[in-house]
């Protein structure tokens, strides 16, 4: 399924156009800057990230194949591309993310500034910037080298408790009011997400109750 050049490879997601409600907390890179900032920000409060061996993340992990998806305007502008990602239970806790993306950001807009948030449903997050350190224009392949563990850069996982999150692509600097800064070309974000211990301690407790029962009536 394509939604405005978005296509999931995973048969328990489904997506759809969505309005963003998160309400944001943090500053989010609101002029044009020189600094290299962060790779993967959280919404509340910006920790770094930096380039080094990370444990092979674990859980489950689904794909999303991204198709020429236009970069608008700042946070919160009605022309931005938003989507909801539906993984369903017993998916509750986001963990890891990947990526291996080619962007293009139009002159004089930057490739550092093309943005995209994720949050679950009250907001909390992190905000993915690829190109971060790229302060030109043009077009650039970026990669991640396979799925970050968000406790690896000292960001909490983020609980989704209606086993959803939430995307909106952005421009960190809007250089074309009302226009199109540049595009997601082409390319692959991966999520991973797993089910939250008490879930799996409760979906456990639920099987041993099964299987008890059906020892008592054998």
């Amino acid at each position: 399924m394509r939604v405005y050049g978005l296509m999931h490879r995973a048969a328990l997601m489904s997506v759809s156009v969505s309005i963003l409600a998160a309400a944001l907390v943090a500053p989010l890179f609101a002029q044009k800057s020189t600094s290299n900032g962060w790779i993967i920000t959280p919404v509340q409060g910006y920790v770094p990230w930096w380039a080094s061996d990370f444990d092979p993340a674990s859980g489950t992990r689904f794909d999303v194949t991204l198709s020429n998806i236009p970069s608008w305007d700042g946070p919160g502008d009605p022309d931005n591309f938003r989507a909801i990602l539906n993984f369903g239970p017993p998916f509750n806790e986001f963990t890891g993310l990947g990526w291996d993306v080619t962007l293009q950001a139009i002159p004089p807009s930057w490739l550092s500034e093309l943005a995209l948030l994720i949050v679950n449903v009250n907001g909390e997050g992190v905000i993915l910037r690829p190109g971060v350190g790229n302060n030109f224009g043009g077009t650039a392949t970026f990669n991640s080298g396979g799925v970050i563990k968000l406790a690896d850069v000292g960001i909490p996982n983020v609980s989704m408790p209606d086993n959803r999150l939430y995307l909106e692509f952005y421009e960190t600097f809007d250089d074309f009011a009302n226009g199109i800064d540049g595009y997601w070309l082409s390319g692959t974000l991966t999520f991973q997400v797993v089910p939250e211990p008490a879930s799996m301690m409760a979906l456990g407790a639920g099987l041993a109750g099964l299987l008890a029962l059906r020892r008592r009536k054998s």
